[in-house]
């Protein structure tokens, strides 16, 4: 399953490791160790990352995310996503909700 992550680092804890140099240590060493699919960086006043990783179960989430609680003080919201493919494939079932409601 791919999943979203939206990582934002608070500014007190994020200035802080900026700082010391453990802002983007951290940040690659995440990288190095989940692969994820994609790392995007963005602003809205605080730091915030967009992460695209793949997982095979739902047990891994837990495991996948307590590097950035600890690491970076994040907070973090996970959204499951589908590519285009995946969408495709899901919509058989899909059409079976709209067909049973009409």
């Amino acid at each position: 399953m791919r999943y979203l992550l939206e990582v934002t680092i608070p500014n007190e804890g994020g200035n802080r490791n900026l700082m010391s140099g453990k802002l983007l240590q951290s940040i690659q060493r995440y990288a190095d160790s989940m692969k994820p699919e994609a790392v995007y960086a963005a602003g809205d006043g605080q730091r915030t990352l967009f992460i695209i990783l793949s997982l095979n179960t739902a047990e891994e989430i837990p495991a996948a995310l307590e590097p950035l609680w600890l690491d970076l003080e994040a907070d973090v919201r996970v959204v499951p996503v589908l590519n285009s493919e995946e969408f495709g494939r899901a919509m058989p079932g899909i059409q079976r909700v709209v067909d049973a409601r009409k």
